[in-house]
């Protein structure tokens, strides 16, 4: 018997096209049936080029006749929360981005119309706790080599390209959706949660270099006290020269594990290393699953299509209500960065509601 292919629908000509696109059609039940961009010329160029069945004049032509099973969302977060709000009416499965919308009221509001629509097919593309090294972290962590975790310390230092060229646009504005916590703040609460648990407060400043014009933020320090006592402790700095460095170290009882990238790819290169509670001891480097050969020449690809794989089989099994990262984790991670906003603007530390739902 032949299994229907589901069809997929693309929103977003940056992301969309050098990500969403491969990841999507690297999966053997999906089928890529068009991709709209910023301008229909553009759309119409992308389809010729990459060979796909449909062109359509925008997003709304697309959700209207493209028979979609599947819209896979790679716009600014302001753009999204309407086109995932007209998905959700015609009961087409959504693959969402980060931040989900531009403020918490965008979030609720979608999470309300997402529990009255069936089926419930949602994802959250964030992508790092689909890496083998941090998966194997993760079974570290939970199998207790350092023991109970009493800090966790990141650094994330990287040059983006819209910092470098020093472009103004949605990507490096915060009032639209973008700048360090939007774009890399939403991944680092995400998988601090994974990683550690529930976050129960936290205190959060924003700024940009002196020099630096742009309503941008560039800088995010986030201190944070979890549900378990254990404090987080967080340096992001998206314009920074002198090479890229992606730091997580885990302080625990018994010692400590550090997940460390100091590539330029956002996914591939990362090493884990542990080492004991001594003051004699360094970290030597963990062995575990290598990454492997991969046709993508961008790491995001390969995270990308094991998260969507991981969806459509919970799509397929009737589960994908309680997917992670789904709708709920979605709605948590808006939560946090409204609460981040919130505790830079009043320069206070700000509590954090378990089971905000509402």
């Amino acid at each position: 018997m032949i299994l229907k292919k589901r069809r997929v629908g693309i929103v977003g000509g940056g992301f969309g096209l050098a990500v969403l696109l491969p990841a999507f059609r690297s999966i053997s039940d999906c089928d890529v049936v068009g991709l709209v961009a910023s301008s229909e010329m553009k759309t119409k160029a992308i389809a010729e080029k990459n060979s796909l069945s449909s062109v359509f004049r925008d997003w709304n032509d697309m959700l209207d006749n493209g028979n979609l099973d599947i819209l896979a969302i790679a716009t600014p977060p302001e753009l999204q929360v309407s086109i995932i709000k007209k998905a959700f009416k015609k009961n087409i499965a959504v693959f969402a981005e980060k931040p989900l919308g531009l403020r918490f009221e965008d979030a609720k509001s979608l999470l309300k119309q997402y529990k009255e629509v069936s089926p419930r097919n949602f994802a959250f593309d964030v992508e790092f706790m689909e890496i083998p090294k941090w998966k194997q972290t993760k079974a570290l962590l939970v199998q207790g080599q350092i023991g109970a975790i009493k800090r966790i310390f990141v650094n994330w230092n990287l040059m983006t390209y819209a910092n470098l060229n020093h472009l103004s646009n949605w990507k490096t504005s915060t009032e639209l959706g973008g700048g360090a916590l939007s774009a890399f703040g939403t991944h680092v609460f995400y998988y601090l949660e994974e990683f550690v648990g529930s976050i129960e407060k936290v205190n959060v400043l924003l700024s940009r270099d002196f020099n630096d014009q742009r309503e941008t933020d560039t800088f995010l320090q986030i201190n944070c006290v979890f549900k378990s006592g254990a404090e987080g402790h967080v340096v992001i700095h998206t314009n920074k020269l002198g090479g890229p460095e992606h730091r997580i170290e885990f302080v625990g009882e018994k010692g400590q594990i550090l997940l460390l990238n100091t590539t330029s790819d956002y996914m591939r290169g990362f090493k884990v290393y542990s080492c004991e509670a001594s003051k004699d001891s360094s970290y030597s480097e963990i062995p575990g699953q290598e990454e492997s050969q991969s046709e993508f020449s961008d790491g995001r690809i390969d995270c990308v299509r094991s998260l969507v794989a991981r969806w459509m089989t919970s799509i397929a099994n009737s589960t994908s209500s309680t997917f992670n990262p789904g709708m709920q984790q979605a709605f948590r991670n808006q939560y946090l960065i409204n609460l981040a906003m919130k505790s830079h603007q009043t320069q206070q530390w700000v509590d954090v509601v378990e089971n905000i739902n509402e």
